[in-house]
């Protein structure tokens, strides 16, 4: 990973972290008002304000750092188990707020656990430098892939056809010569088949 990629993960999971302790509090806060002409039977406390922005901007920052970490699939999947384990709490200390804090949570929980584990098993694996080079790693391979074959790669040099015929009469001759000295074949017939072999030979040499 480059420095600037790893700069990037670490203001994307110090965002994150900011981002999930103001909405924290803002949960917390629940439903609340302040200004107008009304009165609110809940105002909200000093500063909500301010801790919307900073939700909003963190959320803002997140992404940004997401986006250029080149870490895209594990920042996905982190952002979503973490807010799963907001919501989770925030229906664990809130009665009025369970049902809904479950409903997210477990949603979150899934959107977010798959992308996180495909993600750090890439790290593991071996081909996590072309996931990191994608597109454009995979594009030239394809394009490598897919462009036929030069013609002079696919014609057999001379030399090696030549070469491989020689070998081959080689290994005829010795296993001949094997038969001879063990008495299979006479002397006649030896001298026959070594003759019909080397023709043969000359005549691919020939050609």
């Amino acid at each position: 990973m480059k420095p600037s990629q790893i700069v990037m993960c670490v203001i994307a999971v110090g965002a994150l972290a900011l981002a999930c302790v103001e909405l924290a509090h803002l949960m917390d806060t629940g439903t609340c008002a302040s200004g107008g002409p009304y009165v609110s039977a809940h105002p909200c406390p000093a500063g909500t304000g301010a801790r919307i922005g900073l939700l909003v901007g963190a959320i803002f920052v997140y992404v940004i750092a997401l986006i250029f970490s080149g870490q895209g699939m594990f920042l996905y999947g982190l952002l979503f188990v973490v807010l799963s384990a907001v919501f989770i709490r925030g229906a664990v200390t809130d009665d009025d707020f369970a049902a809904a804090g479950w409903i997210v949570g477990v949603v979150f929980a899934v959107m977010g656990i798959v992308p996180l584990f495909l993600a750090i098993r890439g790290w593991f694996s071996h081909d996590d430098e072309q996931a990191r080079e994608r597109p454009g790693g995979l594009a030239a391979y394809t394009q490598v892939a897919m462009a036929p074959a030069p013609a002079a790669s696919l014609a057999v040099p001379a030399p090696v056809m030549a070469t491989a015929a020689s070998d081959d009469h080689l290994d005829r001759l010795e296993q001949l010569a094997d038969l001879h000295a063990r008495g299979v074949l006479t002397d006649a017939e030896f001298a026959a088949e070594k003759a019909r072999i080397l023709r043969g030979g000359r005549r691919r040499g020939r050609s």
